[in-house]
């Protein structure tokens, strides 16, 4: 997500291009929140994995996700927390993964 952050669903999709399997997702913020900010991974869509980016940071790590994919499943991403005064921008997620 591009810009000022905001609570809302996600509406582009990214297919698996194979079967595979999520070993680490990354999350990094171009700009500070001051709460923390959080994504809902959702795996055709129902809710799958979360992703936060506490307080004041600018970067959060899911070291063990529980995310596997077949190919052609779809990959959507949901904000359902962002700050109040300062809302954060710029949310990058990167999906490290390899094919099964």
């Amino acid at each position: 997500k591009i810009g000022s952050l905001e609570v809302g669903a996600g509406t582009k999709r990214w297919y698996a291009p194979f079967n595979l399997e999520v070993s680490k997702i990354n999350a990094k913020l171009g700009g500070l929140a001051d709460a923390d900010v959080v994504a809902d991974v959702k795996k055709n869509g129902t809710s799958a994995q979360t992703v936060t980016v506490s307080a004041g940071s600018t970067s959060g790590t899911v070291s063990n996700p529980t995310l596997t994919m077949a190919e052609g499943d779809y990959l959507t991403v949901d904000i359902t927390n962002v700050g109040t005064s300062a809302i954060g921008s710029d949310l990058y997620l990167q999906f490290i993964h390899k094919r099964t």
